[in-house]
């Protein structure tokens, strides 16, 4: 698979293990990484060997929802093409996320905040290790 390496996935003893790993921002989503994440859960979907789908983040946060470069720019002209194309990709890979054909498992380390709370939802389980919270915070 190609890309930023801001999604890493791993695959051991039949559970993907899928790392966002952008920690300079706290694992924010953008555009980029979204394709990245859609991409990583068509590929778990196509290994038969692979019985679960664990999410996690890398650094201090789970993910801090969207970047906030993605966020300011989309909102200057949220019906300009690529603003609209760049959020819906977001968006589009937590609905990705939910239909990916194993169980998935959101591993959270550290927060989740904003638009990460969709990516949580869309797991069949949720597991929080820590005392940092979740907050939608919109």
């Amino acid at each position: 698979m190609a890309g930023t390496g801001e999604v890493q996935l791993e695959v051991d003893g039949g559970v993907a293990i899928v790392t966002l790993n952008a920690p300079d921002r706290r694992n924010a989503l953008t555009p980029g990484m979204a394709d990245e994440l859609i991409a990583t859960f068509d590929e778990v979907d196509a290994k038969p060997e692979v019985g679960a789908l664990v999410i996690r983040g890398v650094g201090m946060s789970f993910c801090a929802g969207g970047d906030v470069a993605t966020l300011t720019s989309a909102g200057k002209d949220p019906a300009a093409p690529d603003a609209y194309e760049g959020m819906g990709k977001i968006y589009y890979s937590f609905y990705r996320l939910g239909q990916v054909k194993v169980l998935t498992v959101a591993a959270v380390r550290g927060s989740a905040v904003g638009a990460s709370m969709n990516m949580l939802l869309a797991t069949d389980l949720r597991i929080n290790a820590g005392r940092r919270g979740c907050w939608s915070a919109f």
